[in-house]
C-alpha cells in the first residue's frame, strides 16, 4: 500500500511538471510537490551553474536562516557529504542528526539550530548526469531505509528530466524565433532581389530592346547600302551586349557553371564578376584539383560566398576580399572562408539584418558550423566547415 501511494505520488509529480512551463516554474512546482510527498518541512533546490560548477540556490520551501542556506551551498567542498552525492549520484539521508552528526560536521549545528532533526539530500539528474541537488529537512526524526533512498533518487530523475524538457522547450522557442526571423528576412531578400531584377530588366534590357526595335524600324526605311551595313553592325553589337546582360542576370540567379562544372569554376566566375563590377581587389583561392561535392554542399558553399562577399562590399566597405576554399582530408570536411579588410561590425548584430541567419540554417542542415570573427574597424572573417560524410 505504501509503495502504491508513493508510485501515485511520483506519477502526480511527473504530471505536474508538464511541458509548457518555464525552468523556474518547474523548479518551484517540483520543490513544493517533493516536500509534500516526503513529508518535509524545509526544502532547497540547488543547480550546478557556470564553468566552476558552483551550486546556486534556485528554490526554497519553508522557514530557514541565511546561515543554513550558506552551509548547504558549501557542502560541495571536498570532504563534505554533498561531494559524495555529486560524484556518485546517490542519495544520502540521516534520520536524526542529533545522534549521528559525524557525516554533517558543518551542517549539523545549523540544522539543529533551525530545529531540523532529519535531513536528506538527493541528486537531480538529466540524462544520467548530475545537474544539481535537492535537500529536505523535517522537524521530527524519521527512519530512512534503502527503499526511501531509491525513492529520493527516482524523484531526482523525474525532476531532472522535467528540467531538461523545460530547457529544450526554451531552446525550441528560441529556434522558432530564429526561424521566423530567417523566413521574414528570406522573404525580404527575395523581394529585394525581385525589385533589382525588375529594375535591371526595365532599365537595361528593356531599354536595349526598345532601342533595337526603333533602329530596326528606322532601318526598314533606309536606302543607303553603306549606311545600312553600318546600322546593322551597331544593331549586332547592341544585341550581343543585351544577350550578355541577360546571361549575367541568369548567372546571378543560378550559375550554370555550378551545375555543369562545380563549385570552383562557379566561384571563379562570381569573384571575377564582382571584381570587375566594383573595381575592388577580390581574390579566390582554391586547390587546382578538387573533386565534385554533393549538389547541396556546393550550392550552400556558393550561397555562403555570395553572402560573405556582398556583406563585405555593401556593409563592410572593404577594399580587399579573399575567398578561400579548401578541403581537409584528415577531418573529411570542406572549409570556405571569406575575409576582408573592411570596417567590420559588432558581432552581436549578426542576426539583425545581415542576412546570415538563413545561411546559418543552411549550414546547420548539413551538420556544418559557421563562425564569424568581427569587430568594429578590424574587418570580418567568415568561416564555414561542412562535413563530407554525414
Amino acid at each position: 500500500m505504501r509503495h502504491n501511494r508513493e508510485l501515485r505520488a511520483v506519477n502526480e509529480l511527473a504530471e505536474a511538471l508538464t511541458l509548457g512551463k518555464g525552468v523556474e516554474a518547474v523548479i518551484a512546482t517540483a520543490l513544493a510537490r517533493i516536500t509534500t510527498l516526503m513529508d518535509a518541512d524545509v526544502g532547497f533546490i540547488y543547480l550546478l551553474d557556470g564553468e566552476d560548477q558552483s551550486l546556486k540556490l534556485k528554490a526554497s520551501q519553508g522557514i530557514f536562516s541565511p546561515d543554513l542556506e550558506i552551509a548547504m551551498a558549501n557542502l560541495s567542498k571536498p570532504g563534505n557529504p554533498l561531494q559524495c552525492v555529486l560524484e556518485t549520484g546517490r542519495a544520502i539521508a540521516i534520520g536524526d542528526v542529533r545522534k549521528s552528526p559525524q557525516p554533517l560536521t558543518e551542517l549539523a549545528p545549523f540544522l539543529m539550530q533551525a530545529g531540523i532533526i532529519s535531513w536528506a539530500c538527493a541528486p537531480l539528474k538529466m540524462e544520467g548526469e548530475v545537474i544539481g541537488v535537492y535537500h529536505l529537512g523535517a522537524y521530527k526524526a524519521r527512519e530512512y531505509n534503502s527503499h526511501d533512498l531509491v525513492l529520493l533518487e527516482v524523484i531526482g530523475n523525474v525532476v531532472g528530466t522535467s528540467l531538461s524538457n523545460a530547457r529544450l522547450l526554451v531552446e525550441l522557442r528560441h529556434k522558432e524565433g530564429e526561424l521566423r526571423r530567417a523566413l521574414r528576412r528570406a522573404v525580404e531578400l527575395q523581394e529585394e532581389e525581385r525589385k533589382r531584377l525588375a529594375r535591371e530588366l526595365h532599365d537595361e534590357i528593356g531599354q536595349a530592346l526598345t532601342s533595337i526595335l526603333i533602329q530596326l524600324k528606322s532601318l526598314s526605311e533606309e536606302t543607303n547600302v553603306p549606311h545600312i551595313n553600318e546600322r546593322i553592325n551597331d544593331l549586332r553589337a547592341l544585341t550581343s551586349q543585351t544577350i550578355e546582360e541577360l546571361r549575367r542576370l541568369a548567372m546571378d540567379l543560378r550559375p550554370a557553371a555550378l551545375d555543369n562544372l562545380g563549385i570552383i569554376p562557379a566561384l571563379h566566375w562570381y569573384v571575377k564578376q564582382c571584381a570587375e563590377r566594383t573595381g575592388l581587389d577580390i581574390q579566390f583561392l582554391a586547390p587546382e584539383r578538387h573533386e565534385r561535392l554533393s549538389p547541396e554542399i556546393e550550392l550552400t558553399l556558393y550561397r555562403v560566398a555570395q553572402e560573405g562577399v556582398n556583406n563585405a562590399i555593401r556593409h563592410g566597405k572593404a577594399q580587399k576580399i579573399v575567398v578561400l576554399l579548401e578541403r581537409d582530408l584528415r577531418s573529411s570536411l570542406v572549409r570556405l572562408t571569406v575575409s576582408d579588410n573592411g570596417v567590420g561590425f559588432d558581432a552581436a548584430a549578426l542576426d539583425r539584418g545581415l542576412g546570415l541567419v538563413g545561411i546559418r540554417e543552411r549550414v546547420e542542415l548539413l551538420r556544418g558550423s559557421l563562425q564569424i570573427e568581427a569587430a568594429p574597424g578590424a574587418g570580418t572573417h567568415l568561416s564555414v566547415e561542412i562535413p563530407l560524410k554525414r
